[in-house]
């Protein structure tokens, strides 16, 4: 059932096909832990963009050290029988299934039939460590429950036609070829974070400050945080995407995290002509997509681009491990062009916790 420029060659394309065979995963995106932020900034400078006009592989002021958590929920309450002021949005008394556009949310189950309030295996930690974070509970004006495993959410309306435009705004004129990290092997070889044909938009940082303070708040009010990174506004023209990848980093791979990524929230900045869907081929449970290209974007769950909707899910399960499911990506864009951009929440990940569990 349904709801509703020219690219820069790698400086070293076939360092990522080794990464890919060599750990058999995928790469990640390019916000560092902090173990590498301060080695990083002595390579760069704390600035968001480099000379040679490549995004910077953090924030502008570095991945955000602030370890608060909240792990009881204290928020999303409404009266039923009116509209809902949700720090600037006005929600509808409609449901938000009734608010999709059709097509605008495709999955090759059926997520209807999703039961949000549902726990998936892993919320307990079994040393008695407490939980990272809680999910929101179900709230059938606001968000659609379209997978537990990983939980994602879709928004069909949370963000304002003002909050829009503002993003865009700040975000123009700045936008520069987005690139990948580096795993803690590269680093060691003394690399630079680089381009890359994995992932081929154009990208910049902003803050939710200001014009955009009641975002910042809806956001952190959902998620039960105000734990997360800038806004990373991107765009993709036609053709352009980013291979299926985590968002998290594995310890395994990048070298241990005090925090990492726990939650991505992508907000949608336009609607898309064709194509530009984010896809997670694994949501519900399923099996591992044929490849990191085009085969992830036939399998699981696919949310298309609309102007103020935005789609939340969680790389991180409660107990602290990190989600393989959350694998994702940007298919690429047929017709048109997209704008959107993932806000990352954190959580602490001390001795012992942190790491990928694929069950």
């Amino acid at each position: 059932m349904i709801v509703g420029h020219r690219p820069l060659r790698s400086r070293r394309a076939d360092g990522w096909k080794f990464a890919l065979m060599a750990f058999g995963s995928v790469v990640c995106v390019v916000t560092v832990g902090q173990h590498r932020i301060q080695t990083a900034k002595a390579r760069r400078g704390a600035v968001a963009l480099d000379a040679s006009g490549l995004e910077d592989p953090e924030p502008p002021n570095g991945v955000p050290q602030r370890p608060i958590e909240q792990t009881e929920w204290r928020g999303l309450v409404y009266e039923t029988d009116g509209e809902w002021d949700f720090y600037g949005l006005k929600v509808p008394k409609s449901s938000a299934v009734s608010r999709a556009r059709p097509g605008q949310v495709k999955a090759d189950y059926d997520f209807t039939a999703v039961d949000g309030r549902a726990v998936p295996a892993g919320y307990e930690d079994p040393r008695g460590m407490p939980p990272a974070f809680a999910y929101p509970p179900s709230n059938d004006r606001l968000f659609v429950t379209v997978s537990t495993r990983p939980r994602v959410l879709f928004f069909p309306d949370l963000l304002t036609d003002a909050e829009v435009d503002e993003a865009l705004r700040q975000a123009r004129g700045k936008m520069v070829r987005s690139q990948v990290a580096l795993t803690k092997d590269q680093e060691k070889e003394g690399k630079a974070s680089e381009v890359s044909e994995v992932r081929t938009s154009m990208s910049t940082w902003i803050d939710l400050t200001g014009a955009l303070s009641n975002l910042d708040k809806r956001l952190s009010h959902i998620v039960g945080s105000t734990w997360h990174e800038p806004l990373n506004v991107l765009n993709y023209g036609v053709s352009q995407h980013y291979n299926a990848h985590q968002d998290y980093f594995d310890p395994a791979r990048y070298g241990p995290q005090t925090n990492n990524r726990m939650a991505t929230f992508y907000l949608y900045l336009s609607d898309t002509e064709a194509g530009g869907a984010t896809t997670i081929p694994r949501a519900n449970g399923g099996a591992p997509p044929p490849n990191f290209k085009a085969g992830s974007c036939q399998q699981g769950l696919q949310v298309f681009p609309r102007k103020g909707s935005a789609v939340l899910f969680y790389d991180m399960r409660p107990d602290r491990s990190l989600d393989p499911f959350a694998l994702h990506g940007a298919c690429d864009v047929e017709a048109g062009s997209k704008w959107g951009g993932p806000v990352w929440f954190r959580a602490a990940t001390p001795d012992g916790t942190g790491h990928s569990r694929d069950i």
